[in-house]
């Protein structure tokens, strides 16, 4: 909240923490298994419905659907307890499959007959095993690769698989199904999925209910439940308890109604990601001066507080960004190196306009944030990396604070239209107001700039954040500023021309 008129704001973010949940992309999941219904259309027909937006993503794979070669226009199939080709479908869902979401754009794929997982094997060979949950098993995971529609005369759903363990695509070629390497898979390993059933959450998205609404509350419903984060998993089971037989027989209206509050049941209480040097895949070098004796102001209070300063040199060789240097004050000398470990997992175009962090003991448990200062409050000095977490958010105001065009970009009109346009909120304190929405979207975009299925995730859910969130970032730091921090990662789903 803001405090006296004071572009300076409160944070509690050490108990909160504390609180579990939040968005956490990088999470296992597997999707809600429903009862499986027989769709009343054909496949394509399926497809479509099934894909409102033009992207086959994990609803897809929570259905039923077929593993069909593009080039041999052969199934995928269970045959005597071992994968191989058949001409057409076999009987008895030998050529069914499922799809479980694991992890950094990752799944497993479940044969309905054996209900067992398609696996990389020795060489360049296929074969079954045991269901299993341990994401550190990686022969059994694989990652769907988007083919341009152009390569495959338009066709929706056409995939590169590739196995995570060894890095080989599954191939299908003279009657063999195997694996071939990176460098040299053709069309042979192009596979499309084919969807025969669907269970209830996807078939929500068949209702005119569904089609009642507006374009931006049908992309964000359908985004919101079905990107790769522990969010959507919560999602996507609030939009099961939604997936009754009465729903299905309510009235267009009652059912919109139904799924705007699905949409509204949105943010949890905070972003909460976890900030370090293996989230962001940053980590720069720093430099403590000798910490000298000295007394300085406490934020909002009368009176001095005994302690250190201490200058902290932060170097970038990764982004090749003027070193920085932040004089850090503590109650105590040794915790100057505990703010060091914080900021330098941090991109300097993140902490760059931060110059003082005032350090006291207090009970009121905040961090505050100006232009370019930040005051941790609390009653002890919590460790680097929940200094990190909350600094990230508390970044984000003074990332605001900074524009040379207005006071507060959170206040602009280009931000706040961007939020509108969004259908889901980033957390309950995002949506408290303009500018805590900034600071816990600032606060997601550097806790997922490691990985980058993360980002692409954000991207899916938060489209318009994320374009007004990039336009500004880079007028303050260079053209492609945000692109040059995270590797852009190729959609689980087909490019448009």
């Amino acid at each position: 909240m803001r405090l006296i008129g004071k572009k300076v704001f409160i944070y509690p973010g050490i108990i909160l923490s504390l609180i579990s949940g939040g968005i956490a992309i990088d999470s296992g999941l597997t999707f809600f298994n429903t009862q499986s219904v027989q769709a009343d259309t054909t496949s394509q027909q399926l497809v479509d419905l099934l894909d409102p937006t033009g992207a086959a993503n994990t609803h897809l794979l929570a259905s039923n659907f077929y593993l069909k070669n593009y080039q041999s226009n052969q199934y995928l199939s269970n045959q005597s307890g071992a994968p191989a080709a058949t001409d057409k479908p076999a009987s008895d869902s030998e050529s069914l499959w499922t799809g479980n979401y694991m992890t950094s754009g990752h799944y497993q794929l479940t044969n309905e007959n054996s209900q067992k997982l398609l696996t990389s094997g020795t060489g360049n060979a296929i074969n079954f095993s045991d269901t299993s949950t341990d994401k550190s098993i990686t022969n059994n995971q694989w990652e769907l690769q988007s083919v341009p529609a152009s390569n495959v005369s338009g066709k929706k759903n056409v995939y590169l698989i590739k196995n995570k363990d060894t890095g080989q695509y599954l191939a299908q070629d003279n009657d063999n199904t195997h694996v071939i390497s990176s460098s040299s898979h053709d069309k042979s390993a192009y596979w499309q999925l084919d969807p025969q059933t669907m269970d209830k959450v996807a078939q929500v998205f068949t209702t005119d209910g569904f089609k009642s609404l507006t374009s931006d509350e049908q992309t964000g419903l359908f985004n919101y439940t079905s990107a790769a984060s522990s969010r959507s998993a919560h999602m996507r089971g609030v939009l099961k308890d939604v997936a009754t037989d009465e729903f299905f027989n309510e009235s267009v209206s009652d059912q919109a109604a139904a799924l705007r509050k699905v949409l509204d049941n949105g943010g949890s209480p905070q972003v909460n990601r976890g900030v370090n040097d293996e989230s962001t895949g940053y980590k720069t070098t720093y430099k403590l001066s000798k910490s000298t004796a000295t007394t300085y102001s406490e934020y909002s209070k009368d009176g001095d507080v005994k302690g250190y300063r201490t200058a902290v040199t932060l170097n970038n060789s990764i982004t090749e960004q003027p070193q920085q240097v932040i004089n850090v004050y503590t109650t105590e000398a040794s915790q100057a190196k505990e703010v060091a470990k914080a900021y330098a997992v941090i991109p300097y175009e993140f902490r760059q306009y931060i110059t003082n962090v005032f350090q006291t003991n207090n009970d009121d448990n905040t961090f505050n944030t100006g232009k370019d200062m930040m005051a941790i409050r609390m009653n002890s000095l919590p460790k680097n990396g929940q200094i990190a977490m909350t600094g990230a958010h508390e970044l984000g105001h003074s990332l605001t604070f900074n524009d040379p065009n207005s006071d507060d970009y959170s206040h602009t009109q280009e931000w706040t239209d961007a939020v509108k346009a969004d259908a889901a909120a980033v957390s309950d304190c995002g949506s408290s107001n303009e500018d805590e929405g900034f600071a816990e979207f600032t606060q997601l975009i550097i806790s997922s700039l490691g990985n980058p299925h993360d980002m692409q995730a954000i991207q899916t859910m938060y489209p318009h954040r994320w374009a007004a969130f990039e336009k500004y970032f880079n007028s303050l730091n260079g053209n492609d500023a945000l692109e040059k921090l995270y590797s852009p990662v190729s959609t689980p789903f087909n490019e448009t021309n």
